[in-house]
């Protein structure tokens, strides 16, 4: 009988180990390339924009416009790290 409990103890703290891999690594990365396709997205709006309404002569992008980006790639996965810690409970 505790050989038993013993093995569903093991089943229990394998799936909240996994549980806790999900949730402090796939989840914050998943969303920081969200968020960084997200700043890319309206940097590339804001230009195509201003290039429609003849403020800019052409559309490009310079390494400061991907600086930019990862501000929302860093934003969004330590949002959803902290999230995360709070549900976890550490």
């Amino acid at each position: 009988m505790s050989h038993i409990l013993k093995n569903e103890l093991r089943e229990e703290q394998k799936l909240e180990g996994k549980f806790k891999i999900k949730a402090l690594l796939l989840e914050p990365l998943v969303a920081s390339i969200i968020g960084f396709l997200l700043f890319v997205t309206v940097i590339f709006f804001v230009k195509f924009l201003s290039y429609m309404l003849n403020f800019q002569p052409n559309i490009y992008f310079d390494k400061y416009d991907f600086y930019l980006s990862s501000l929302g790639l860093v934003l969004a996965f330590a949002i959803r790290l902290i999230d995360n810690l709070k549900k976890v409970n550490y």
